[in-house]
């Protein structure tokens, strides 16, 4: 006999087959997107804690350098004539003598220049100071009555930069803005930032708040020219991402401080900061952390020899579907964010 149709039960039992397998597709369609957007939201983190923690490893590993001079700050016997002018509108504070500096998050008052507006209230601040060897030029003149270097090559240096210049023999060191260029010249004249044009080696160590030597002689062949760094680390709202917690870091250029958005997602920056107690070099212990402490408790920065860092980082968008408590370290959340916390403890390998 030839079917005709369905009967009322098939035609429900076939709905509902149809149904639980429609069910299972449309199930394994919502755990597909949850588990993309969960390794893309994990995929956001990872890659910003790696580039933030790259940027701050860095450039605390380079703070404190002066290439080979060695002031008597750090145990050397080099002696540093630094003219620029140290209290300027917008260099207030920048130029420090100390190659790392940090700001307790509610306890200590951050320069503005270091920050600039709408730094986070819960971040800490991290600066640090060094000069840039990676793009150093060697000197092959110095002329003592123009004031002027004159380099190996062309170089890329413009006017209004800070330079560190460090004597062929180790024994002297300054620091400078640059107030005229050629294609390899350096000038160096009493103007800008510069308290004076007497940027040279010199018997003892001085400062704008000194008196100045004349010249004597000027820097020999193949000292080095050096950009001088000052980096400030400190957590705001990200400029691309309206609402999003970022990274920045705020630098010196020629035109004054500029800021950097380095890694979105990092809403919580701490920092510690490693102290040692030994004062004689030849002793065994110098160099070495005895303890860390924040860095509203640091009583001399010349004793910080390593930095500790601690990140918390969130997703872009909320991964869960209910609120999740969590802690990290003490804080207390409880949203539906994805959350990670890197902590890394860097050496200073110019300080000790």
């Amino acid at each position: 006999m030839r079917q005709q149709g369905l009967s009322l039960i098939e035609l429900l039992v076939s709905m509902f087959i149809a149904t639980i397998i429609l069910a299972g597709v449309v199930s394994v369609v919502q755990n597909s997107r949850v588990s993309y957007m969960n390794e893309q939201e994990a995929s956001f983190i990872q890659e910003n804690a790696r580039y933030a923690t790259e940027m701050l490893a860095r450039d605390i590993r380079m703070s404190g350098s002066t290439d080979c001079a060695l002031g008597q700050a750090q145990g050397g016997f080099a002696h540093f004539a630094n003219v620029v002018q140290p209290a300027s509108a917008i260099y207030e504070g920048v130029f420090g003598v100390t190659p790392v500096e940090g700001f307790r998050a509610g306890v200590s008052t951050f320069p503005l220049a270091f920050t600039g507006a709408g730094v986070d209230a819960a971040s800490d601040g991290l600066v640090l100071r060094f000069a840039d060897v990676e793009n150093g030029m060697a000197i092959q003149t110095h002329n003592v009555n123009g004031n002027q270097f004159t380099t190996d090559e062309a170089h890329a240096f413009s006017v209004g930069d800070e330079l560190m210049v460090v004597d062929a023999n180790c024994r002297n060191f300054g620091l400078f803005e640059v107030t005229g260029v050629g294609a390899d010249t350096v000038t160096h004249n009493a103007s800008g930032t510069n308290c004076s044009d007497q940027v040279f080696p010199v018997t003892e160590s001085y400062d704008c708040s000194g008196t100045p030597p004349s010249a004597i002689f000027g820097y020999r062949k193949g000292s080095m020219l050096m950009p001088y760094r000052v980096h400030s680390y400190f957590v705001a709202e990200s400029n691309v991402s309206p609402g999003m917690p970022a990274l920045k870091r705020r630098v010196l250029t020629s035109a004054g401080m500029r800021t950097e958005e380095l890694a979105q997602g990092v809403e919580i920056f701490e920092v510690e900061f490693g102290v040692n107690t030994e004062t004689d070099r030849d002793e065994p212990g110098f160099g070495e952390v005895n303890y860390f402490v924040p860095g509203n408790e640091v009583v001399d920065w010349e004793t910080v020899v390593a930095v500790r860092y601690t990140m918390i980082l969130r997703s872009q968008a909320p991964v869960f579907d209910e609120n999740q408590a969590v802690t990290f370290g003490g804080l207390a959340f409880d949203d539906r964010f994805l959350r990670q916390r890197v902590v890394s403890t860097i050496k200073m390998r110019n300080r000790g």
